[in-house]
């Protein structure tokens, strides 16, 4: 059994192809949130059955090496996309700390307004924050590396001492251009999947759970849990959702790999009663299971840097 490998070409998201709605932020602006919906839907539908896409996604790590039996790190992240999102935040937050846990929060932060005194009140309760573009207009990925810098640059100069650091780009849409202009400020990119269930589509990402180097100063740690718009789109009931999220998190912990979860607020997402009720059932799941080390955001943050393993080199 060989550790699966990362790849440049892989995190550079070389096989996405750009959607319509980064060439045309108006469409995505505009278009509600049940279109959208609909049409991640119809997108997942074109994959394939989902049964196939299943066994896909997890067959990914079924020959990778155990590891070293230590615990492996969980990460709770959030990326709020919208005015929205970040007025549902608090009902997602409370299911996280009636368990003990805290998560990492990405903001937009020229979309919508926010008031840097309840985030302040949120760090003090163990979460902590990181930059998913100023705008979220999905173009970020697309532009040369000075204009992703600066967009970057403003948005962190806007959180201030809020910023940890850690960045997400919207769609986890990427390009070689995205991380020439993010390798110089961020400290902990988010933006790959390990292997996507979905999105952007079926197999997007780094190609390895564990986190790399990239040009010495960046950490790059994928996504490594099904996310929240994928188990949606596909249709996936409560008891489908639990399995997969499970079975995957057991994957990771038996290989040593960082559990790192993406949920979202936003309408459509996780923001209904049931849908907060299933991700409380999880998260107590993974933290009853003792298979993971459950630490603030920021101290999982400061490991994965400390686990980054070899160096991507562009």
């Amino acid at each position: 059994m060989s550790r699966p490998q990362p790849s440049l070409a892989g995190l550079h998201g070389v096989g996405q192809t750009r959607p319509l709605y980064s060439r045309l932020p108006a469409l995505y602006f505009l278009t509600p949130a049940w279109v959208k919906r609909a049409a991640r839907s119809a997108f997942a539908a074109r994959q394939g059955r989902v049964e196939a896409l299943v066994r896909r996604y997890l067959a990914f790590l079924d020959g990778a090496p155990a590891g070293d039996g230590r615990p492996a790190p969980l990460l709770l992240t959030h990326d709020v996309d919208t005015a929205e999102g970040l007025a549902a935040l608090p009902r997602l937050l409370a299911v996280e700390e009636s368990l003990g846990l805290a998560s990492l929060i990405f903001m937009v932060t020229h979309r919508y307004p926010w008031d840097r005194v309840a985030l302040a009140r949120l760090g003090e309760r163990g979460h902590a924050f990181g930059v998913h573009d100023t705008t979220h207009d999905n173009r970020l990925a697309y532009l040369p590396p000075a204009a992703v810098d600066a967009r970057i640059a403003r948005a962190q100069a806007a959180l201030g001492p809020l910023d940890s650091g850690a960045f997400r780009a919207p769609a986890f849409l990427r390009s070689a251009s995205l991380y020439e202009g993010i390798a110089g400020r961020v400290s902990v990119d988010l933006s790959t999947n390990d292997c996507a269930l979905v999105w952007p589509h079926p197999g997007d990402g780094l190609g390895s759970p564990f986190p790399v180097r990239y040009r010495r100063r960046m950490v790059c740690a994928p996504t490594t849990l099904p996310r929240d718009g994928e188990l949606l789109a596909l249709g996936l009931d409560r008891a489908a959702t639990l399995d997969l999220c499970q079975r995957k998190a057991a994957q990771l912990a038996r290989a040593g790999a960082p559990a790192i979860l993406l949920t979202h607020p936003d309408p459509t997402f996780t923001d209904t009663a049931e849908r907060l009720e299933t991700y409380g059932l999880l998260l107590d799941r993974l933290r009853g299971s003792g298979l993971f080390r459950l630490a603030p955001p920021a101290e999982t943050l400061a490991e994965l840097q400390r686990r980054a393993t070899g160096e991507l080199v562009a």
